[in-house]
């Protein structure tokens, strides 16, 4: 999602959002968005073209001091959630939603217009704003921006995009230099693994890994099995399960022919369920997933997920990674129950592109709506 304000202009807010394709009554959605409930925990995204968004537009509304506002967002059907929010001073929210692969950005100090979105195409569940066709290009100025999506994929990659966003500094929840960190595994787990060091493994358990930067350095020689985890891909893509060393020298050979993708190691560990905890503003959810499968992906896979009780050790974890990046607004932390011992390990931190749960993703999304609104106001409003 991004959004934009200008003082003389309607205030944008731009929204990027995962869509999907193939699947019927997604609950967040109310055009029919696609994706079965039993797989939305993880927010896997499963067609190329699930890399959508929604940008917001209004009609100006005039004030005194002849500014004008609209914000925009996207989140499931953004124009649904947010319709008929305005910022503090009056003014109204336009938003505009679309993809990473359907927007190009121009930027330049030479203007007092600073930034330039083309939007080459609306994502699938959104309603273009009054004035607008559908399938018809348009050109925009954003006051803001909400990412909820990943912006590199094993597809695509966004980051010229969110680079240009970067370079017109314009704001963000989450802010874009978080955003961009978390293009980077490494630049991840490594604060994680930071973390741990400060806080103490038993505060805050990190699964053990090993990052090698390329074929000539994976020397791994720990715990089998292991998984390897390519480059800084999400949602089951790039991991695999190595049994033994044997099968680890075969995927060296395999890693020789992407000489520009580091890798990770870290060992399998045999679950009897995984972790989110949840994370919006102040508020907190943990939930628990079961898979149902067998495979030992179980992001990928059919499981069931049950809400539990977000305990005070739980809150701790996502606080601690809130700290990351300057601070995250929007985040989820992933761990582990390893089956024999019932230890939990974390695995990751996911940032403003984490999914919700259908079952609440009505109730979390105003959290998203109301927590926006405030940022919204702190960067586009004046005080006093």
């Amino acid at each position: 999602m991004f959004v934009l304000v200008g003082s003389l202009r309607p205030i944008e807010l731009g929204i990027c959002v995962p869509t999907t394709y193939g699947y019927p009554n997604r609950p967040d959605c109310p055009d029919g968005s696609r994706r079965p409930a039993n797989r939305f925990f993880f927010d896997t995204l499963e067609h190329p073209r699930a890399l959508q968004g929604t940008w917001v537009h209004s009609t100006p509304l005039r004030d005194p001091s002849g500014s004008s506002g609209v914000w925009r967002c996207v989140c499931g059907k953004a124009e649904v959630i947010l319709k008929g929010a305005t910022l503090a001073d009056g003014r109204p929210i336009a938003v505009y939603q679309t993809g990473w692969p359907d927007l190009h950005v121009h930027a330049s100090t030479y203007s007092s217009a600073r930034i330039c979105v083309e939007i080459l195409r609306w994502a699938q569940c959104a309603t273009p704003p009054d004035g607008h066709q559908a399938g018809k290009r348009i050109t925009m100025q954003p006051d803001f921006v909400l990412i909820r999506n990943e912006v590199k994929t094993p597809n695509f990659d966004g980051r010229s995009r969110l680079d240009g966003l970067l370079f017109a500094g314009v704001p963000a929840m989450n802010s874009l230099e978080s955003i961009l960190l978390f293009c980077e595994r490494p630049a991840v787990q490594g604060h994680l693994h930071r973390l741990e060091r400060k806080m103490g493994e038993a505060e805050f358990p990190v699964v053990k890994q090993h990052f090698c930067s390329s074929s000539k350095t994976l020397m791994y020689g720990y715990t089998f099995p292991a998984v390897v985890k390519v480059g800084s891909a999400h949602a089951g893509a790039g991991k695999m399960k190595i049994m033994d060393h044997r099968q680890m020298s075969d995927f060296r050979s395999v890693l020789e022919m992407m000489p520009d993708e580091h890798c990770m190691v870290e060992p399998f560990i045999e679950s009897q369920g995984d972790l989110r905890i949840q994370k919006i503003g102040t508020h907190y959810r943990a939930f628990k997933r079961i898979g149902l499968s067998g495979d030992w992906k179980t992001n990928t896979c059919t499981s069931v997920m049950d809400e539990i009780e977000c305990t005070q050790r739980y809150r701790r974890w996502a606080d601690a990674a809130a700290e990351m990046f300057g601070g995250l607004d929007i985040l989820t932390v992933d761990a582990i129950i390893e089956a024999d011992t019932g230890k939990e390990l974390i695995l990751e931190v996911n940032g403003t592109s984490s999914g919700l749960h259908p079952d609440k993703a009505q109730e979390d999304n105003g959290f998203i709506k109301d927590l926006l609104l405030e940022k919204m106001n702190a960067a586009l409003c004046r005080t006093g």
